[in-house]
């Protein structure tokens, strides 16, 4: 009997030395990973954000929680809370639209913006434009406005105008009106 238990005892404990040794590489795993994919990420909205504030933001870095922190020429480690408005929203439609590319190569799924522009002054709003027109080449792209002025800018889109008469200027736009 005090054999029987001690094989079950050594059986155990190297069952649990093997659950042990699997959840260290499991855990390493799942850092590399992250490591690699919120590096991605930053890479991504760098670029973004860099061109939507004329290249004042020189660095984008996420921790593994996607905390981010922010570099200008001048200073590093620029806490996003110390951002205006518009910067902020800059940035986390810089995120958002890195996010949305890196899913569409496995699901392509839209990106959904609700009036992000309400917070940008006239030159950040040419350029935001561009970056989704851009975007728009490569995913599909749902804005939401109520600024005829972004409408007016938009090259390309399908317009559906909901309580209104004249959505745009533009007639060659392809537009539906629903009251």
């Amino acid at each position: 009997m005090i054999v029987t238990e001690e094989e079950t005892l050594g059986r155990e404990e190297r069952q649990r030395a093997a659950l042990l040794l699997a959840l260290e590489v499991l855990r390493d795993s799942v850092q590399a990973y992250q490591r690699e994919h919120v590096g991605r990420l930053a890479s991504q909205a760098e670029a973004t954000f860099r061109r939507l504030t004329n290249g004042k933001y020189t660095k984008v870095t996420l921790d593994a929680d996607f905390h981010p922190m922010l570099a200008t020429a001048d200073h590093d480690n620029v806490p996003l809370e110390s951002l205006s408005r518009g910067a902020r929203d800059a940035f986390y439609l810089s995120l958002r639209a890195a996010l949305a590319r890196e899913l569409a190569a496995r699901e392509p799924l839209p990106l959904l913006l609700d009036d992000p522009i309400a917070h940008f002054d006239e030159e950040r709003r040419g350029l935001l434009l561009g970056v989704l027109e851009e975007l728009a080449s490569e995913i599909q792209v749902v804005l939401l406005t109520h600024d005829r002025r972004v409408l007016n800018n938009v090259r390309e889109a399908h317009v559906l105008g909901v309580g209104t008469a004249s959505p745009t200027r533009d007639s060659g736009r392809r537009i539906e009106i629903r009251p």
